[in-house]
């Protein structure tokens, strides 16, 4: 048989490839999307459900304060991917010229999400001290005691970073900056086009 025309001598063009969006940005494809955005939306609807069962259904309680706080965290984090997703499309596939309107827009979008989620980790972190603190009144043994009284002492620790953490993301609302956090990592956007030579 014949020699590889590779090896004959033969010049090959390469050029560089333009790779389609979904080749180097996989958080721009349908398929990631909608998964993304399924997650999201059963997240909320359990959320739903756990307000709608907390008791009293009418009032204020420490445990419908929390579901109602894992609600907000959850639509928070809806609104801010559906407003990133919509400037990357507009940069990326539309190239429409609002991506620096739609920019600040996913900005905002994104640190309102990143403070209702601070807020719920600050009333989960609460709960968890109380319930600890609970324990260690409760606990007789002297043994057990000193193990219940280290945990309270941790969780007293996790929720004065968890309030630290509220206080930095409350503050960057101020912001007014159009940066955010990209649907995914990106590669690059074009290939060598030594397989397409070939």
């Amino acid at each position: 048989p014949a020699a590889p025309a590779i090896l004959n001598g033969v010049n090959l063009k390469i050029a560089t490839v333009d790779l389609p969006v979904a080749a180097w940005y996989p958080g721009l494809r349908e398929a990631e999307l909608g998964e993304d955005l399924q997650t999201l939306y059963l997240e909320i609807e359990k959320a739903r459900k756990s307000v709608t069962a907390t008791t009293p259904l009418s009032g204020d309680s420490p445990d419908r304060r929390l579901a109602e706080a894992a609600l907000a965290a959850a639509e928070g984090k809806l609104k801010s991917l559906k407003a990133r997703t919509a400037v990357e499309r507009a940069r990326h596939i539309d190239g429409a010229k609002t991506a620096d309107e739609l920019a600040a827009t996913a900005g905002t979008a994104e640190r309102r999400a990143n403070q209702l989620a601070a807020r719920h980790l600050v009333l989960v972190q609460q709960k968890i001290l109380a319930d600890a603190t609970d324990k260690a009144k409760a606990t007789k043994d002297a043994t057990a005691k000193k193990k219940a009284d280290a945990s309270v002492k941790k969780a007293g620790q996790v929720l004065a970073n968890a309030k630290k953490a509220l206080t930095k993301a409350e503050a960057a609302l101020k912001s007014n900056a159009k940066d955010y956090e990209p649907l995914s990592p990106t590669y690059p956007k074009s290939s060598t086009g030594r397989r397409t030579a070939l």
